[in-house]
């Protein structure tokens, strides 16, 4: 075990204690490794050994990558509404039976292809003067002439 590995706080209450306390030790860790890290860069050496790897691995963000869609019944319709490219849905239909405005599905749409696997992403666009929403691809890639949110690429 590297002296940089991270606790997890996976299972503890948000708010409660133990909770705080593991935040403070993750940062206290990164903390540590920065330091390291900047020494080495601002001292000129070359020395890359496990130390040096470890307090790199701590600071990139890995754990942002893994994140899933967490979806309760009411999103999980409004997701697999968005079946198939060229589906359209109004957002008539979304605010009278689901509640989600635009505010709510800018949100929404964006977590589409952000959230899930590479390859499963949703590319939604909206009409405002028509008011639909339409599925574009679905994809890793963006369609063709898009706009609209595109994730940053990761390399880790």
């Amino acid at each position: 075990m590297s002296r940089f590995e991270l606790p997890s706080y996976e299972g503890v209450a948000k708010g409660s204690e133990i909770y705080k306390e593991i935040v403070g030790e993750r940062a206290n860790i990164r903390r540590e490794a920065l330091a390291i890290v900047t020494d080495l860069i601002l001292n000129n050496q070359d020395d890359f050994e496990g130390v040096v790897i470890d307090a790199a691995k701590c600071l990139l963000p890995q754990n942002r990558t893994e994140t899933k869609m967490k979806l309760n019944a009411k999103t999980r319709e409004v997701y697999d509404m968005f079946d198939r490219p060229g589906r359209k849905v109004g957002e008539d239909i979304l605010w009278e039976d689901y509640k989600y405005g635009r505010h709510e599905m800018k949100g929404f749409c964006k977590d589409m292809i952000r959230k899930p696997d590479v390859a499963d992403r949703k590319w939604v666009s909206f009409d405002p003067i028509k008011g639909f929403y339409k599925l574009e691809k679905i994809g890793s890639e963006p369609p063709r002439n898009w706009m609209g949110f595109v994730p940053p690429y990761k390399q880790i």
